[in-house]
């Protein structure tokens, strides 16, 4: 397979994020013994991944991507919601919807774009995080 150099892209991703503050009294006990920082809030997220535009070319035989995102709550390794790929497009719209129940004031959110392939590792096309409150 041949080997091309990294190229660097300026690629953009469309969210749209509704973070609603819970009532820590209407919560199963389980969650009320969590260990948080002293005033920190829990939050009911609403994320959409909604697309992305100028995503670089990773399959060199199409010259295009096959697109997907993954949304991680950075530190919990069971809280992640991912799109649908979306075959050859660098400008992928998903317009994914799901709700996030476990988000603490502090916690951040990790977006990862990947390639989606089915003979070797997906490849990332790029990531950002996002704290609150910055949105």
């Amino acid at each position: 397979m041949p080997h091309f150099p990294a190229v660097q892209v300026e690629a953009y991703l469309k969210l749209h994020i509704i973070s609603q503050k819970r009532d820590m009294q209407g919560l199963a006990p389980f969650h009320n013994q969590r260990k948080v920082a002293k005033g920190g809030m829990q939050y009911k997220l609403e994320v959409c991944m909604v697309s992305a535009d100028g995503l670089r070319s990773a399959d060199w035989m199409s010259q295009s991507s096959d697109p997907y995102c993954i949304c991680k709550v950075k530190g919990k390794g069971t809280t992640s919601i991912r799109t649908k790929v979306v075959s050859k497009d660098l400008n992928p719209v998903w317009q994914h919807k799901e709700v996030i129940e476990d988000f603490y004031h502090g916690d951040a959110l990790l977006f990862t774009v990947k390639d989606s392939d089915k003979i070797k590792h997906d490849d990332t096309l790029g990531s950002v995080q996002l704290q609150r409150p910055s949105w």
